[in-house]
């Protein structure tokens, strides 16, 4: 239904990738996908067992077997190797995430045993000696890129154009089946971080164009603080009666923070992005 193609800036690919998944994250960010299914593409860099990753697929599912469980499915693209006698061939290797009730982290500590355990009962491909933690490291920076693509801060455009914003079809009225829902007419390409990019190129030049400056009482030398996800509360404070609401029970919004340039001498802003608020 959904053919959208998800390209990230270098940059914003590299930052995100290596963001770490730490902390209670909800796995209800999961359902801000923009398509019902993505594709990412990835550099090649990590790879699955011996073969090299060119992207991934990702959607929503529910388990009928246990019970309707919400799952979060992503189907690994392996690519070919030719010069590899271990990879020669490409394939696909779905693994299930199981979500539930639980935040992130505990959903990816628990997919070394479930996702291996269903992929073992299917008799689907699992990478050779790709187990327990290892298994994680390979999925993690797979689920940073999403949470970004599910983030308010995410940033699309198509073209050169940033009006445009990807989104699932939309029912249509036909005159002889009445309202009907169809498929994309064919494959849609998505950059993803080009201003965010831009900006990151540039702050990472002034911080090394100011590597010379000097530690003093007042001032850090120049540099880029890591990129992290990061908890925003957000509702009212305080009840009618003037007490103060706790935290636990206020609204918490997860962003991605992107690196941050501190104490660069050319502090430029980052390219304007509008966004409507309600």
């Amino acid at each position: 239904m959904t053919q959208g193609i998800y390209r990230f800036d270098p940059e914003v690919y590299d930052a995100v990738a290596g963001t770490p998944i730490t902390g209670d994250l909800p796995s209800d960010l999961l359902f801000r996908l923009p398509e019902w299914c993505v594709y990412i593409e990835m550099d090649g860099s990590l790879h699955w067992g011996a073969q090299p990753v060119r992207g991934f697929w990702a959607h929503l599912e529910y388990d009928l077997a246990r019970g309707g469980a919400r799952e979060l499915r992503i189907v690994i693209d392996c690519a070919e190797d030719p010069g590899n006698p271990l990879a020669a061939e490409g394939g696909l290797c779905p693994m299930p995430l199981l979500l539930g009730d639980t935040d992130i982290t505990t959903a990816l500590n628990r997919i070394i045993e479930s996702g291996r355990q269903e992929a073992e009962k299917h008799n689907m491909m699992i990478a050779g000696n790709l187990t327990g933690d290892a298994l994680v490291e390979v999925l993690r920076p797979m689920i940073s890129l999403l949470l970004y693509l599910c983030s308010r801060t995410a940033e699309f455009s198509r073209f050169g154009r940033f009006e445009v914003q990807p989104g699932n079809p939309q029912p249509k009225r036909t005159r002889r089946h009445g309202w009907r829902l169809f498929p994309a007419d064919g494959p849609a390409e998505w950059d993803v971080g080009v201003r965010m990019g831009a900006a990151l190129r540039a702050a990472y030049r002034r911080v090394q164009s100011d590597r010379e400056a000097e530690f003093t009482a007042r001032r850090v030398r120049a540099h880029i603080r890591r990129a992290h996800w990061h908890t925003f509360l957000s509702g009212r404070r305080k009840r009618d009666d003037g007490t103060f609401i706790p935290a636990d029970e206020r609204r918490h919004e997860f962003r991605w923070l992107p690196p941050i340039p501190v104490n660069l001498e050319d502090d430029d802003k980052l390219p304007a992005t509008i966004r409507k608020l309600h």
